[in-house]
């Protein structure tokens, strides 16, 4: 995975600003927020894996240790507890 040269092994695009980009545990996948949505990215490929629509700016996203959860924080005050796998959230 590792870049030894200095050059760009990835680029994740999206539409609007990235607040927040973090691995995952064993480092296979990718998280990134950007405007209302969360991403879940192949971290070898950069496939995208799943979208989490949060509908608000999502200011805040990271894995829990086991990597079956993804906690979220949007700029209304709304933090959300995602069971990612399946596309379902729990609002705290």
């Amino acid at each position: 995975m590792g870049c030894p040269d200095g050059e760009e092994r990835l680029h994740l695009s999206h539409p609007d600003r990235v607040f927040q980009a973090t691995w995952n545990q064993d480092e296979s996948l990718i998280l990134t927020s950007s405007g209302g949505e969360v991403r879940v990215w192949d971290a070898e490929t950069g496939e995208l894996r799943l979208r989490l629509s949060h509908g608000v700016t999502v200011t805040q996203a990271k894995w829990n240790k086991a990597g079956n959860l993804i906690l979220t924080g949007d700029g209304n005050g709304v933090a959300r507890v995602w069971m990612w796998r399946q596309g379902k959230s729990d609002y705290v």
